[in-house]
């Protein structure tokens, strides 16, 4: 009697790529990209001598409401669903 060996699969890899636009005041459009499936993103940089912070979220994400919110201001996104945190090694 052989004993059959069992090899696990593994999945597919994913290949993730987010191409980014620095933009005026702070601002950073970008696009995330899964694969073939594209999604618009929309958010805020922050670059110093040692750091470089990234905050995005979905097109469209929900606006901020309560205590922080004023009537006539831009209503956007308290916090990102993507956050990124460079700091540059000396």
């Amino acid at each position: 009697m052989s004993a059959a060996t069992h090899s696990p699969t593994r999945p597919a890899a994913k290949k993730y790529s987010l191409q980014m636009k620095f933009g005026p005041k702070q601002t950073l459009p970008a696009t995330l990209s899964e694969n073939v499936a594209k999604a618009a993103h929309s958010g805020v940089y922050i670059a110093g001598q040692d750091y470089l912070c990234i905050s995005l979220n979905p097109e469209g994400a929900k606006e901020a409401t309560g205590a922080g919110a004023k009537a006539g201001e831009d209503k956007s996104a308290s916090s990102g669903s993507f956050i990124l945190i460079l700091r540059r090694q000396r």
